[in-house]
């Protein structure tokens, strides 16, 4: 979690660790007000070295074929496109399924 100096919460990772030495991003939100800032791309290198150190392999993420942001955020991380998910959303958008080594 990112907040301000008065702990306001400002962007947040929500990251499911699974029994198979994987972890998936289900979540990365930041405040409009404060996008642009490096936030996101923060919280991602601290969420890929927290789950380092827990001898994490491998995480995965979803995102929207339409979001070319955080798809562009999710590259400069090391994060590549392994596939695409159709009708994955419940409004009919595909998918990319992210996925990052972190060996």
């Amino acid at each position: 979690m990112a907040t301000t100096e008065t702990g306001d919460i400002v962007g947040f990772v929500l990251v499911v660790k699974n029994d198979d030495g994987t972890a998936h991003i289900t979540t990365v939100g930041v405040a409009p007000e404060h996008r642009r800032r490096r936030i996101a791309e923060r919280l991602i290198e601290h969420v890929d070295e927290a789950l380092k150190r827990r001898e994490i392999s491998t995480v995965v993420l979803e995102v929207r074929v339409s979001n070319v942001a955080a798809q562009n955020l999710y590259r400069r991380a090391g994060y590549n496109v392994v596939q695409r998910m159709q009708r994955y959303y419940h409004n009919g958008e595909d998918g990319f399924l992210m996925m990052k080594s972190l060996v």
